[in-house]
């Protein structure tokens, strides 16, 4: 694909978009913002960690492991980018459900590894209240 060409084609529509709304700044930020807003919801879509998680057959455990690898980038979408793209309400029962699920993968017999959670809790950055209070309560185990 011609970048060059694309870009030329982005920049008039750029500029028709400004003509259509009279320059007025807050119009254009709310349409760059919305742009962007696109952009992220769009790249996550389509990125492996989407895809792994929403394989039909998938397992519980199977999407649990493919949220965890992408924690570090390595699936072209970061857990927290894809979590961040969730409302609150959602991220919150997105991040228990992880939790949840950590603690099943490393349950035997009901007896929580409690090690081997502590390890795969130390590397995610939950940003809802609720997930970082039950996150503290069981790395205090």
């Amino acid at each position: 694909i011609n970048q060059k060409a694309l870009n030329e084609a982005k920049n008039l529509i750029d500029n028709e978009i400004n003509i259509a709304l009279k320059n007025d700044e807050r119009l254009m930020a709310l349409y760059r913002q919305a742009n962007d807003d696109y952009a992220k919801m769009k790249n996550i879509s389509e990125s492996n960690l989407m895809n792994s998680i929403s394989r039909d057959g998938k397992t519980n455990i199977e999407a649990l492991n493919a949220m965890l690898k992408s924690s570090d980038n390595i699936n072209g979408v970061s857990l927290n980018d894809f979590l961040g793209s969730l409302g609150a309400k959602d991220r919150v029962v997105a991040e228990a459900n992880l939790i949840k699920g950590l603690m099943d993968k490393n349950s035997v017999n009901g007896v929580v590894d409690f090690r081997a959670v502590n390890e795969s809790l130390a590397k995610l950055d939950f940003q809802s209240e609720f997930a970082k209070e039950l996150t503290s309560q069981i790395l205090s185990k």
